[in-house]
């Protein structure tokens, strides 16, 4: 969200493929893992996500139809907000009302 907007962001969460995941796994990345059972790789300020939970996401499709922001992909944030919207904690729905002030109605 900070790439889009004023929003401070303290750390990056990136989705990759799950070949990527795979290679970095073994160099140097700590595996961590969430309550619901996603494990994901950290490093300093950076996490590596081969899945996007909850809900049901094509990841390849996520990474193919990124948009690109500063020469950089983002998922869409259309997806970004059906992403929150499923979390439902209250830093995501704030991020969602947050947006609907940037952006139009038609996105979120």
């Amino acid at each position: 969200m900070g790439i889009r907007g004023p929003k401070v962001c303290h750390d990056i969460d990136i989705v990759v493929t799950e070949d990527l995941w795979n290679g970095y796994k073994n160099k140097g990345w700590k595996i961590k893992m969430m309550p619901h059972g996603s494990q994901y790789l950290s490093k300093e300020d950076i996490e590596l996500w081969a899945d996007w939970i909850p809900g049901e996401w094509n990841i390849q499709k996520l990474i193919a139809e990124a948009e690109m922001i500063k020469g950089l992909p983002f998922v869409k944030l259309a997806e970004v907000v059906k992403w929150e919207k499923i979390l439902g904690r209250k830093k995501d729905l704030e991020d969602i009302v947050y947006n609907r002030k940037i952006f139009t109605n038609e996105i979120i």
